[in-house]
């Protein structure tokens, strides 16, 4: 693995998809936003989700005034931040389903001439492309992870500390993906566990 790739969403797409997806649309090629040589040569991709919404918090439900307007207001705009982004995706898995299929097609279209001179070797095979989806969220991880990133604040900055236990948690919770478990060992020629059981 060469680059790790970073997206960041915003109000609309809280997980930073639009970004693959609108550079699918507007380039318009098989492999977009993949480079022909890049179809080629890949065999798995694994896009991990994560998701580090912060739940709304307070204790208006259990308070015989209830929540505040504030509070209301809070949890109103937490619903909908939270409806858009499972919506978001949602529909980016269909669309990891579709790329794939799609660069499966490029693929196995090539002539073998085409293919080596885009940098297929002796032992590739036009099919075998595999795009995997993961979803990792606060709600995943095991303690202590997940009560001390829980309480950390939605700053712009973000203490030393913060960011420590932050990287550490993340870190901790891909571990337990069997998708990541399976990318790694198809990667390292063990080939992807035998989920079917």
């Amino acid at each position: 693995m060469h680059y790790l790739r970073l997206a960041d969403g915003g109000l609309t797409d809280n997980y930073g998809l639009s970004t693959l997806m609108v550079s699918r649309a507007v380039i318009g090629t098989p492999s977009a936003p993949m480079t022909p040589r890049d179809a080629v040569r890949i065999r798995r991709a694994l896009f991990i989700i994560v998701d580090a919404a912060q739940k709304p918090g307070g204790t208006g439900d259990l308070e015989e005034n209830g929540p505040t307007g504030v509070d209301v207001a809070m949890y109103a705009s937490a619903a909908a931040v939270a409806a858009s982004a499972r919506l978001a995706a949602d529909a980016f898995r269909g669309a990891l389903k579709d790329w794939q299929d799609s660069v499966i097609a490029f693929r196995c279209g090539l002539t073998r001439k085409e293919a080596l001179s885009l940098g297929a070797t002796g032992a590739w095979q036009c099919a075998d492309v595999r795009f995997s989806l993961a979803f990792l969220s606060i709600d995943g991880l095991d303690e202590p992870y997940h009560s001390r990133l829980a309480a950390i604040p939605t700053r712009l900055t973000m203490d030393v500390a913060d960011v420590d236990v932050t990287v550490e948690g993340a870190r901790a919770g891909a571990m337990l993906l069997p998708q990541l478990q399976d990318y790694l060992a198809d990667r390292n020629g063990k080939g992807p566990r035998d989920t079917s059981r």
